[in-house]
Parts: C-alpha cells; sequence; structure tokens
C-alpha cells in the first residue's frame, strides 16, 4: 500500500510538471494564431484537477493507477496457481513468471507486467497533457478542436479513425480512446 500511495503522489508531482509544459505550449500556440487579446492564463492546479476529475478509461486516474499493483500480484498468483496444477517444477514456473531468453523475456508475467506499466504511463502522461489543453481551450473560449494521432504501429483504431475529425472544444470525444 505504501508503494501505491507513493506512486500517486510521484504521480500528481508529475502531472503539475506536465500540466505547465502543456499549458505553457497551449498558451504559445494560441498567442500565435489568436485574432484577440493575449490567452488567459491557466494554472497547473486547475489542470491537475481537471485531469483527476475527468475519467481515464472508465475510472479516476488515482485509480487507473491503482489498479498496477493487484494486476502484479494477480498475474503472480495466478502463474503460480497453474504452473502447481500443471505440475511444473519451480523453475518452470519461474520461467512462466519471468519469460526466456529466447523471446528476451517478453513472454512471461513479468512482460506482461511491464507493458502495462509502459502503457499505463504513457495513458496517464497523455491524460494530463490533453486534460491542462483542454482546459487553458476553456478558460481562452476556444470553441473547436481538431483530433491529432500520431499514426504507427502502436496508434489504436478508434484514435486513427478519429485523426482531423472536429469536435466541439467543451464536448465530443476526448484522448486516450
Amino acid at each position: 500500500k505504501g508503494y501505491a500511495e507513493s506512486a500517486k503522489n510521484e504521480l500528481l508531482i508529475s502531472g503539475a510538471a506536465i500540466a505547465a509544459y502543456e499549458i505553457k505550449h497551449t498558451e504559445k500556440m494560441l498567442n500565435a494564431i489568436a485574432t484577440v487579446p493575449a490567452p488567459k492564463p491557466t494554472t497547473e492546479a486547475a489542470a491537475v484537477k481537471a485531469a483527476k476529475d475527468l475519467p481515464l478509461l472508465g475510472n479516476s486516474m488515482t485509480k487507473y493507477v491503482d489498479d498496477i499493483a493487484p494486476a502484479t500480484f494477480s498475474m503472480l498468483m495466478s502463474e503460480i496457481t497453474d504452473g502447481t496444477m500443471a505440475t511444473e517444477s519451480e523453475v518452470e514456473i519461474a520461467r512462466r513468471i519471468k519469460g526466456t531468453a529466447a523471446q528476451k523475456f517478453k513472454d512471461g508475467g513479468i512482460g506482461r507486467i511491464k507493458n502495462k506499466v509502459e502503457r499505463t504511463v504513457r495513458t496517464t502522461i497523455n491524460h494530463i497533457a490533453n486534460s491542462s489543453r483542454d482546459e487553458t481551450y476553456r478558460s481562452n473560449g476556444v470553441k473547436k478542436v481538431m483530433w491529432r494521432s500520431t499514426l504507427d504501429g502502436r496508434t489504436s483504431k478508434i484514435c486513427a479513425s478519429r485523426a482531423g475529425k472536429i469536435y466541439p472544444a467543451d464536448s465530443g470525444a476526448r484522448p486516450p480512446a
């Protein structure tokens, strides 16, 4: 439990730094295209609060992060149980969890957890960045936004299909999707 609390606190500290960067970047962009007075400043606290309040894949941002430790424990218990039921040796069960050198340890439970953690980090950073931009748009009266997606091998079909579409700034589809 201490690890989860520490991770959440680190996330909030990092989230404030991410929000500050995104706010400055978005305000700079708005200044470059503005036909009205300079943008109204958005605070990091408001941006982080918006990120915490906005659901992230169906849960709060902190719940999303909280799920990593139980998922790791659940994976370990599942692999141990499955290996035991299959009458595998301790070495074989450890290989289930660790993975094999031939697959560069990507085929074990730890590799799957590592991928989940990396996805969680990417998704959380994007969530905070997007919430910060949305908060900056809201405080500056922006009415419409265009969905931007990096079209590469990790882009979901949903994000790829939304690339370039225009949405109302205060509603409609939002990343991550």
